[in-house]
């Protein structure tokens, strides 16, 4: 019986957790969408494609 409310708990916290990771999980192109490193380096704009895929990979 006290194993029940212990799982509750926990359950709670998981949840709490996941979406926070969710959402940075969810927003790597934002990340690497810096405008800076576009102008620095115009050949990023080709690597970005590919980013994106190992993005998606992890999704």
């Amino acid at each position: 019986d006290q194993i029940e409310p212990i799982d509750i708990d926990y359950t709670l916290v998981i949840n709490d957790d996941e979406p926070t990771e969710q959402l940075q999980q969810q927003e790597p192109e934002q990340v690497e969408d810096e405008p800076l490193q576009v102008v620095d380096e115009p050949e990023q704009v080709q690597r970005r494609p590919k980013h994106q895929r190992s993005a998606q990979s992890r999704n």
